[in-house]
């Protein structure tokens, strides 16, 4: 609930007890201020991701939307499949498309450290694999972040949903899911397929 579409009033409800009024647009909800207080920072505080490291830079993925990190599968190439598709590999018995995004972020591709891991998403079952460099922790991303700077190329603008304020390092790139789920509609179709 964004905070523009919140009034927020206060009333003594005894001693010195304060109860909070939140006015939605679902209805009126009332709360002690206590649990106000909790539920301002956790919004505040934004959605779970999971941070990612992809050729050096910091980017995020909706906890919501992974199913599991997995360490490197062995993949098997597809004839004439873009740079950005090094594989399908096996994931617990399903086919899973492995996407490499460093082309289509246009930063090198350099072979994997050690620390590479595999983060598998699902959403409505679709499932596909996010190579990443490795996977730094988890941490809450604002819902409503600063668009890319239009430096960034054609492709990566589809991919980044925005870039989170970030620590001392600087801004995290947030990972649109959706997107990342809509590239397999720019893979080639196979000979007999509709």
């Amino acid at each position: 609930m964004s905070r523009s579409r919140r009034t927020l009033q206060r009333r003594r409800s005894g001693a010195d007890d304060l109860t909070v009024s939140i006015d939605t647009d679902a209805g009126h909800i009332l709360r002690p201020r206590a649990a106000l207080e909790a539920s301002e920072e956790s919004a505040e505080a934004g959605t779970d991701h999971v941070l990612v490291r992809i050729a050096g830079g910091r980017y995020a993925i909706a906890a919501t939307d992974i199913a599991e990190v997995v360490p490197l599968l062995e993949l098997t190439r597809l004839p004439g499949a873009p740079a950005w598709l090094p594989g399908i590999g096996n994931w617990r018995g399903h086919v899973l498309p492995v996407l490499d995004l460093r082309p289509l972020l246009e930063v090198p591709v350099s072979p994997s450290p050690s620390s590479a891991r595999v983060v598998v998403l699902s959403v409505d079952e679709i499932e596909i694999g996010v190579l990443t460099d490795a996977v730094t922790g988890l941490g809450p991303v604002p819902d409503e972040c600063p668009a890319p700077p239009v430096t960034v190329g054609e492709d990566a603008m589809l991919l980044l949903r925005g870039l989170a304020p970030g620590d001392g390092a600087g801004p995290i790139g947030v990972l649109d899911t959706a997107a990342l789920l809509g590239l397999q509609e720019r893979l080639p179709r196979q000979h007999g397929r509709t």
